[in-house]
C-alpha cells in the first residue's frame, strides 16, 4: 500500500485545470481591461450619434428643398411651412425623420424655393445641428 505522501505527489502531478486564485487573477485583469476601454468608447459613441444627428438633418435639409422646388415651380411663393401637407411631404421624403424629432425640435425656414436653413435639436445627446447655406454646425 502506498504512502499518503506518495499519494499527494500523485494528485499534484496529475492536476488539471486552474485554481481558484488564477482565475481571480485572470477576471480582475479583464476587469480591469474593461474599465480602461469604457472611458475611450464612451468618446466614440458621443460622435457617433453626432454624426446620426448630422446626417439627418441633411435628410430633412434635401426632403425640404425638394418640396421648397416643388411648390415654387408651381406657382407657390408663400412658406411651405403653412401648410401641413408640405409638411408631410418633407416627413416622407426625409423617411420619417420629423416625426421623430417632433415639431417644438427642428425649424425650416424657406424663401422663395429655397430652404435658407433647417435647424435640429435632439434631446436624448442634448445637442443642435443646424445648416444654413450648406454650413452645417453642432451646437
Amino acid at each position: 500500500m502506498r504512502s499518503f505522501a506518495e499519494k499527494l505527489k500523485k494528485a499534484k502531478e496529475n492536476k488539471k485545470g486552474f485554481t481558484l486564485v488564477e482565475i481571480i487573477v485572470v477576471l480582475v485583469i479583464i476587469g480591469i481591461l474593461a474599465s480602461l476601454m469604457l472611458g475611450a468608447l464612451n468618446g466614440y459613441i458621443d460622435k457617433a450619434k453626432e454624426k446620426t444627428l448630422t446626417a439627418n438633418t441633411r435628410s430633412i435639409y434635401l426632403a425640404a428643398q425638394t418640396v421648397a422646388s416643388e411648390q415654387y415651380a408651381n406657382g407657390n411663393t408663400t412658406d411651405i411651412l403653412s401648410d401641413d401637407k408640405n409638411l408631410a411631404d418633407v416627413d416622407s421624403l426625409s423617411g420619417g425623420l420629423l416625426t421623430q424629432y417632433g415639431s417644438g425640435n427642428y425649424a425650416i425656414t424657406v424663401e422663395a424655393g429655397k430652404v435658407i436653413s433647417v435647424s435640429v435639436t435632439d434631446s436624448g445627446i442634448k445637442k443642435t445641428c443646424t445648416i444654413t447655406d450648406g454650413t452645417i454646425k453642432i451646437e
